[in-house]
């Protein structure tokens, strides 16, 4: 499920994102939530709040255990986060609803490939 609104939790517990992708291409973000105050999973459990993936995750270009996460994640109405639109959707406070940035709206257009045959 990618939302245009994401909520993170406003239980007063420290927000939990869970983090599916190529630890090359998470490792930056990673290091910034953290510094933020998130705490972050690569274990799906009840006390995550929302995911962050990677392009390639959500473009199904990805291992076999990131796909079953994912899936596992939307299954559990986790909204999902492209790895693009999370600095921008996770600078926020507890309990704060941010729209205006669905994982759709990235520049990867998600399973969609231009190829340029000019000659």
């Amino acid at each position: 499920m990618t939302d245009d609104a994401v909520t993170i939790n406003d239980s007063g517990r420290p927000r939990v994102l869970l983090f599916i992708g190529a630890e090359s291409e998470l490792a930056e973000t990673r290091t910034w939530a953290t510094g933020l105050g998130f705490t972050v999973t690569d274990t799906l459990s009840e006390d995550v709040d929302c995911a962050v993936v990677t392009e390639n995750v959500l473009d199904g270009l990805c291992s076999p255990t990131d796909a079953v996460t994912r899936s596992r994640a939307e299954e559990a109405g986790l909204p999902l986060i492209s790895l693009y639109n999370a600095k921008g959707v996770l600078h926020t406070h507890p309990g704060t609803t941010v729209t205006g940035y669905p994982a759709s709206e990235n520049p990867a257009m998600h399973g969609l490939r231009i190829v340029d045959t000019t000659l």
